[in-house]
């Protein structure tokens, strides 16, 4: 007895013939409808999320171990746990451990014209950032704007404390809409802020710190372990400063005379700045007076001079009325010699690594530098 007597297709059909002995059937299959669940079709928003992730990883991969849920129970996408290279080129966990929840505009529905002209807005929905708010490692969300090829970060919890506040944690509805600040841009400069918001809780718990001499140590650890040798060694330490008139910005050299020559620790490019910044930027300093006069123009009226809190007055000369520049010793003052001892402490257990070989720093303030997250 054969089944199967006969059989024959189109592009479209596939007919079997049918004979059982007794009667003879006809099936006909449509193709479409068969083999449509066969088929596994990847949505473009699959699609559209699995590259930003990628984008989001590569570049992020640089910075630490990345963690993940088993489950996604918080509406947490992916963890990072950041980690710092030795100068030996290990690497060390540090202890910032932060969440990312990511999200995207496809450039199809926000255009690169649209980004220009409107705000960057993402639905969220409220059980979740009620949840982020309260938990005790932050979460940050992020969006990728396709248009821009670039990354926004927002920093919920604080988001949430100056847009909502508490009230949100009785609220019923059921969404919230996020608006980003366009000038938030994920970049290098935003994660070295979030490992540096970890270092500094970590500072404070380890040492009893005041949150802004651990932001002073943060910023100036290397520099104040060199700065010592102005009284361990007697080593002669100065400052140039170019304060520009015809632009907005000024110009910070300090140097470190070492075998009669000088030799560059830091320099520092900052907007809008002026001397009277700098001597709030670095209250660990002693301001001597000029350490060379030979550079000043001996006739006063084109000479400008600056007075310090101390009461120490420092002359510079005018260039033309371009910029003004001035030149004087620095030594630590007691409020540096007690972060100092600070420093050698946190040196000691292994939160910080100073590097004793003399390093230039170079350091821009630009506006976008001066953010927060």
């Amino acid at each position: 007895m054969r089944h199967y007597q006969k059989c024959f297709c189109d592009e479209k059909t596939l007919t079997f013939y049918v004979n059982c002995g007794i009667i003879e059937s006809v099936f006909t299959w449509n193709y479409n409808k068969v083999f449509a669940g066969l088929k596994m079709v990847v949505g473009k928003t699959d699609v559209f999320e699995r590259k930003y992730m990628a984008k989001f990883k590569e570049f992020a991969s640089e910075y630490g171990e990345f963690v993940n849920y088993e489950r996604d129970r918080c509406g947490r996408d992916i963890g990072i746990h950041f980690i710092q290279r030795l100068q030996n080129g290990e690497e060390k966990v540090t202890s910032s451990l932060v969440w990312f929840q990511l999200k995207g505009l496809m450039k199809e529905t926000f255009t690169e014209s649209d980004f220009e002209n409107k705000d960057v807005k993402i639905t969220i929905e409220l059980k979740h950032l009620k949840y982020w708010y309260l938990q005790p490692i932050n979460t940050y969300l992020v969006a990728y704007i396709e248009s821009k090829d670039l990354f926004l970060i927002l920093n919920t919890q604080r988001y949430i404390e100056e847009v909502f506040g508490k009230a949100i944690l009785s609220d019923e509805s059921k969404t919230k809409t996020i608006i980003f600040n366009k000038d938030s841009i994920l970049d290098d400069h935003a994660l070295k802020l979030i490992i540096r918001k970890g270092e500094m809780s970590e500072w404070q718990r380890g040492l009893n710190m005041e949150p802004e001499i651990a932001r002073i140590c943060i910023k100036n650890y290397n520099l104040i372990w060199h700065l010592r040798k102005s009284f361990e060694e007697d080593r002669l330490f100065k400052v140039e400063f170019k304060d520009w008139q015809s632009k907005s910005r000024s110009e910070l050299y300090i140097k470190e005379m070492v075998n009669n020559d000088w030799h560059y620790l830091r320099v520092e490019l900052e907007y809008m700045s002026s001397l009277e910044d700098f001597e709030k930027n670095y209250p660990f300093l002693d301001f001597i007076s000029n350490i060379n006069d030979d550079y000043l123009d001996w006739d006063e009226e084109d000479n400008v001079k600056y007075e310090f809190e101390s009461g120490i007055e420092i002359e510079g000369i005018d260039a033309s009325g371009e910029y003004y520049f001035y030149e004087f010793e620095v030594k630590l003052n007691d409020f540096g010699k007690e972060l100092l001892e600070k420093i050698k402490v946190l040196n000691e257990i292994g939160l910080i690594e100073i590097k004793k070989e003399i390093e230039t720093e170079i350091i821009s303030i630009a506006p976008w530098n001066k953010r927060d997250i």
